[in-house]
């Protein structure tokens, strides 16, 4: 997850800052008519403690996007129809102990199914 990105590829897309831009706009307005004033300083709130907190917030929806997309490419498929499985029967195997005393485990995946296809 640490490596660095490749050069981005010019497509038909729109630009990202025009993205940006118009969600600026709206969110301008959306806090007007919240607070009935758009953002000005010396508002009486501490801008960076309100911005650490909308920081910590998008940190944790980030990580919440990355593991759902790595949890799609990594995860194995529903033996029925082929989609991303969110349920699975394992088998866990007990082997006997190691020279240290500790019990080592083998699981094995042997059913795995979707929301329309759940396994028992």
């Amino acid at each position: 997850m640490n490596k660095p990105e490749p050069p981005p590829i010019k497509n038909n897309h729109p630009a990202v800052w025009d993205l940006v831009l118009n969600d600026m706009k709206e969110r301008d307005e959306i806090g007007k008519q919240k607070y009935n004033t758009r953002l000005q300083p010396f508002n009486g709130r501490d801008p960076l403690v309100d911005a650490y907190q909308e920081v910590l917030d998008l940190v944790v929806y980030l990580r919440q996007a990355i593991y759902e997309r790595d949890y799609d490419r990594n995860c194995p498929p529903c033996m029925v129809c082929g989609k991303p499985a969110t349920n699975f029967v394992r088998e866990v195997i007990v082997l006997p102990p190691d020279e240290n005393g500790f019990k080592n485990l083998k699981a094995g995946l042997i059913k795995a199914g979707c929301d329309d296809h759940p396994v028992e």
